[in-house]
């Protein structure tokens, strides 16, 4: 008995170890991808709940530890506004206390020290600084010390996409160019970057009016010229900031709010028109993107009506959210010069002409396909779908569901890719 317990102590044992190992590997992995790529594959909450258990399992771990050579600090994160604002009113030390609001920037973290620009890791872009803007209130490339964030503007990003669709957001983008060694493509398609200060966007207020301005605040970071993924309030007190000190990861001084849908900027390169029940609609082709782990390339431009009242053009500048991690909508958009007019000028499916939104050909096969594919599903019949349907209604020439019922097994199997089981599977469907 006891040698049993033994044994069943030592295999749990060894596969926490394994645990432990395959989620410090997971995390060094997303990481590593993030920081030296700029791609993501998971969301920040995923990746922050792996290192949350990881810190629980394993607190001496390495993959914990910091690897920056010059020390930027990492923050505290909330996703929940009251959260945000019980962290507020607990580092207040009165109702007057002032706090600084600015842009969680999405791009890499650098420190401009001694004319030089530095990386987290200590890679210094001495090759690159004619290729780099300096933003904000210091406007002097020889200030010292000054911490802030390398970017590419959303304006500028658009101007790259139109030559290339490798960089699937703006931080991978700023990533690439960080690491290359060859500046040719850079320079040849006048690329250029930005240092932004961090108070280049800066807002000084009590909590009481961070609650009344919130919203305003909200929108105001997130239709700045650049991609964020949050907002960051700390201290104004730079005495009191520094006296409350650090953990080991984050300052005590300071937060970060996490916009909870993840949003990202993209590029409209086309637009693919679908027939549906209640017309045409349009699916807008982007470039692709990643959120929440998600690769997107595709997003919904809602109707025709949509994209006439909003002047959406083709290379306008979307941004994209999943709700709830499933879905990708557009919320908002910047007109981009030069956009290309988007015109629905013939039916998807027939070719026939339209009228808005609308096919005016009766005979349309596409119309005919959803007639049929509408039957089917009012009949409960599954494993005949859209594309199937369509492809008999074409290579048939069927007008309407009782052509559809009144096919043959010779005639189905006539056409190509059809065999007698798939006749079979399609004849007891509507019999």
């Amino acid at each position: 008995m006891k040698v049993a317990v033994i044994w069943m102590f030592l295999l749990m044992s060894l596969m926490a170890e394994k645990s432990v190992e395959q989620l410090e590997k997971k995390i060094s992995y997303y990481r590593d991808l993030y920081q030296n790529e700029g791609k993501r594959e998971v969301s920040d909450r995923e990746y922050e709940a792996l290192v949350s258990k990881l810190r629980t399992l394993k607190p001496e771990s390495e993959v914990l530890k910091s690897k920056d050579k010059y020390k930027l600090l990492s923050l505290q994160k909330v996703y929940d506004e009251n959260k945000l604002f019980e962290w507020c009113e607990k580092v207040a030390r009165n109702k007057d206390e002032l706090f600084v609001i600015q842009p969680k920037y999405d791009g890499m973290a650098v420190l401009f020290k001694s004319c030089k620009l530095i990386t987290r890791n200590g890679t210094v872009l001495k090759e690159k600084l004619p290729f780099i803007r300096q933003v904000g209130k210091c406007g002097c490339r020889s200030c010292p010390n000054v911490r802030g964030e390398l970017l590419i503007s959303n304006d500028e990003f658009a101007k790259l996409c139109k030559v290339t669709d490798k960089y699937s957001s703006p931080r991978h983008a700023t990533v690439a160019f960080a690491h290359c060694k060859d500046l040719a493509f850079w320079q040849q398609n006048r690329i250029v970057f930005d240092f932004v200060c961090f108070d280049r966007f800066e807002k000084r207020l009590s909590l009481g009016e961070i609650r009344k301005n919130w919203k305003s605040l909200k929108n105001e970071i997130r239709n700045c010229s650049y991609d964020t993924d949050g907002l960051v309030i700390k201290l104004a007190d730079q005495a009191y900031y520094e006296s409350l000190g650090s953990t080991q990861k984050f300052s005590k001084g300071a937060i970060a709010f996490k916009w909870e849908c993840e949003r990202k900027w993209t590029i409209l390169k086309d637009v693919e028109w679908q027939l549906a029940e209640k017309g045409i609609v349009p699916v807008g082709i982007v470039n692709t993107i990643s959120l929440d782990g998600a690769k997107v390339a595709r997003v919904s431009l809602y109707s025709l009506n949509y994209i006439n009242e909003k002047g959406l053009g083709i290379g306008d500048m979307l941004a994209v959210e999943r709700v709830g991690a499933t879905v990708p909508i557009i919320k908002e958009f910047k007109k981009i010069n030069n956009s290309k007019l988007i015109v629905l000028a013939k039916c998807p499916e027939c070719d026939g002409k339209v009228k808005g939104s609308q096919c005016l050909n009766g005979s349309c096969c596409g119309k005919v396909t959803l007639a049929i594919c509408k039957e089917l599903k009012e009949r409960k019949v599954k494993g005949v779908g859209r594309k199937t349907v369509k492809k008999l209604v074409v290579s048939l020439n069927l007008k309407s569901w009782q052509d559809f019922t009144n096919l043959s097994k010779n005639q189905i199997t006539s056409v190509k890719g059809f065999g007698e089981k798939s006749a079979e599977k399609i004849l007891s469907a509507t019999r």
